[in-house]
C-alpha cells in the first residue's frame, strides 16, 4: 500500500493520529491547571524560579 492509500483508508475509517491525541491531552492538562485558583499549590509552583537546576533527566544514551 502506498502512503496516499493509507491516508484515504484512515480518513474513511475515522482514525486520528497519535500526535493529535497527545497534543489534545497536553492541552487538556494545561487548561485544567490554569482553571485552578491562584492560591492552589500547582499554581504556586508555576511561579517558582529554580536557580542552578538543569532541566530534564540525565540518563545514558546507548
Amino acid at each position: 500500500m502506498e502512503v496516499a492509500e493509507i491516508r484515504t483508508l484512515r480518513d474513511k475509517v475515522g482514525v486520528t493520529s497519535v500526535v493529535d491525541k497527545i497534543r489534545e491531552a497536553r492541552i487538556r492538562r494545561f487548561e485544567h491547571v490554569k482553571r485552578r485558583i491562584v492560591d492552589a499549590l500547582v499554581r504556586k509552583c508555576e511561579n517558582l524560579t529554580m536557580t542552578g537546576v538543569k532541566g530534564g533527566r540525565d540518563r545514558p544514551k546507548y
